[in-house]
C-alpha cells in the first residue's frame, strides 16, 4: 500500500488504495478477533499466577481478588477488538496494582536467602586468632551488626516501587560480595597480584576499564586496578567485629586532608578515643566510614582486625578499626593523590 501511494497519479488510484487498506484492516481484525480467547486466557493465567504467589506469601489480596474475579467474568464476553481493549486495560491496571507487593515478596525471599547464607558462611569461613585463643567468623561484616542490619532497614523502610527495587539490588549485591569473600578465602594468590574474585566484581559493575579501589576483608588487603591491572597494593586493617566496615560498592562522599577525628562514643565507652589528627581521608559511607592513614599502627594484614598486640605498643592499635580502613600514612598519601571523587570503592 505504501509503494502504491508513491506511484498513485489519479484520484481513482487513491480510491483503490483506500479500498485495499480497508480490506487489509478487516482481514487483520478478523484474524485478531479469532485470537482474542487465547490472548485473554493467557492474561488471566498470568494474573492468577501472580495472585497465587501473593497468597502463598501471606499478602492481603482481597482487593486484587475481587478485581481478578471481575476480569474473569469480563473475559467470557470479550469478543470484539473494542471489548478486548477494555479488558486489556483493566488487566494491565491490576498487574500494575500488584507490582509493588510482588516485588516486596521477591525482595523478602532474597533477604531470607541472604541471612541463611550469612549463617552458613559464619560457620564455614573462620579465623583462629592466637592472641586471644578465639575463633572468629570471617564474614562478620555481613552479619546482623553489619550489612545485615542495613539490608533489613532498606527492605522494611521501602514504601515505593523504586525504593523496593533498590533494596532488592542491594541485597543481591550483598549476596554476591559475600560469595566472593568465600572464594577469596580459598585463593592463595599473593595479595599484591590480581585476584579472580576482584575480576568478577569488576565485571559485575562493568568497571573493567576504570580506576577502582578494591578491599578484601579476608586478606586485609587493598588493591587498586586500572584497566583491569593492579597498579598498587597494600595491607590494611578494617573494622573490628563490633564495628565492622561496610561491604558494597561506594563512591567517595568526601576527600580531605589534615582533619581531626572526634569520637562519636562517650568517654568511658570501650570505643571512645581521643581527638585524632588524620593526614589523608576518603569518606566512603555515611556515618564517618573513611579510608585514612593511621600513624599509631605498625602492623597491618590478615588477622589484624581481631584483638592483638601491635608491635608499636599503642593500645588503640590492639584491634580492628571503628569501621574505617586503616593504612600507613605514605601509602594513604599515594592513594589520595592518585584517585579522585570518581574512583569507585569495592569492599568484600
Amino acid at each position: 500500500n505504501k509503494d502504491a501511494m508513491g506511484k498513485a497519479t489519479s484520484l481513482q488510484d487513491l480510491q483503490k488504495i483506500n479500498q485495499q487498506i480497508d480490506a487489509d484492516y478487516q482481514q487483520a481484525a478478523t484474524q485478531f478477533k479469532s485470537s482474542i480467547p487465547i490472548i485473554t486466557q493467557a492474561k488471566i493465567k498470568d494474573l492468577e499466577t501472580r495472585l497465587d504467589k501473593l497468597k502463598q506469601n501471606k499478602v492481603e489480596t482481597s482487593s486484587y481478588q475481587s478485581q481478578f474475579d471481575a476480569l474473569k467474568s469480563m473475559q467470557q464476553t470479550t469478543k470484539t477488538v473494542d471489548e478486548y481493549n477494555a479488558f486489556a486495560k483493566k488487566a494491565s491496571a491490576l498487574q500494575d496494582a500488584m507490582k509493588f507487593d510482588l516485588l516486596k515478596v521477591d525482595t523478602k525471599l532474597l533477604l531470607d536467602q541472604y541471612h541463611r547464607e550469612v549463617e552458613e558462611y559464619s560457620k564455614k569461613y573462620t579465623y583462629f586468632n592466637a592472641p586471644d585463643g578465639q575463633t572468629y567468623a570471617l564474614n562478620f561484616e555481613y552479619e546482623q551488626r553489619g550489612l545485615g542490619e542495613d539490608l533489613d532497614k532498606a527492605y522494611n523502610n521501602a514504601t515505593t516501587y523504586e525504593e523496593m527495587q533498590q533494596a532488592y539490588t542491594d541485597i543481591s549485591n550483598g549476596i554476591f560480595h559475600q560469595r566472593m569473600l568465600g572464594e577469596d578465602y580459598s585463593d592463595k594468590t599473593p595479595y599484591d597480584q590480581p585476584h579472580e574474585t576482584d575480576r568478577k566484581l569488576l565485571e559485575r559493575y562493568k568497571l573493567q576499564n576504570d580506576l577502582v579501589i578494591v578491599v578484601s576483608f579476608v586478606e586485609q588487603a587493598l588493591r587498586i586496578y586500572q584497566n583491569g591491572k593492579v597498579i598498587y597494593a597494600i595491607l590494611i586493617v578494617s573494622g573490628r567485629t563490633e564495628l565492622p566496615a561496610v561491604p558494597g560498592i561506594w563512591k567517595p562522599l568526601l576527600r580531605d586532608t589534615n582533619m581531626v577525628f572526634k569520637s562519636p562514643f562517650p568517654k568511658g565507652s570501650p570505643y571512645w578515643y581521643e581527638d585524632t589528627p588524620i593526614n589523608y581521608g576518603i569518606l566512603y559511607h555515611d556515618g564517618g566510614y573513611f579510608l585514612h592513614d593511621s600513624p599509631w599502627r605498625l602492623d597491618y594484614g590478615p588477622g589484624k582486625q581481631f584483638p592483638h598486640t601491635d608491635s608499636g605498643g599503642a593500645a588503640s592499635a590492639s584491634s580492628g578499626t571503628h569501621g574505617c580502613i586503616n593504612m600507613p600514612t605514605e601509602q594513604m598519601r599515594w592513594i589520595y593523590e592518585h584517585t579522585d571523587y570518581n574512583t569507585p570503592i569495592i569492599m568484600y
